[in-house]
């Protein structure tokens, strides 16, 4: 089944809000571009809504015994690696392909 994506021009205009949420950000390559895009889908008064977290919460491990230790540094320089899904049901069911951020 070949899915249709709609062009630049086919997409409505006149949105009243946008939401970006937890992760996303760190995945774009340009901000300013991405943000751009964002703008052009609104309406003159429309709203783009964040939900981030801060990076100092990179720095526990929620999984660990002790989840409030700091065990990561922030100014870590190599990337995180994680070899299990990512769920929102806290449901693990195996290992994948790992994903790679800062």
């Amino acid at each position: 089944m070949q899915r249709y994506l709609p062009t630049a021009n086919e997409v409505r205009r006149d949105f009243d809000a946008a939401l970006i949420t937890i992760g996303v950000l760190k995945w774009m390559p340009d901000l300013p571009g991405l943000f751009a895009q964002v703008a052009g889908l609104l309406k003159s008064n429309g709203a783009l809504v964040i939900y981030e977290t801060h990076p100092f919460l990179e720095m526990v491990e929620p999984r660990a015994d002790d989840p409030f230790r700091l065990v990561h540094s922030y100014f870590q320089k190599a990337p995180f690696v994680e070899t299990a899904p990512i769920v929102y049901d806290g449901n693990y069911q195996g290992e994948v392909s790992p994903s790679y951020w800062f």
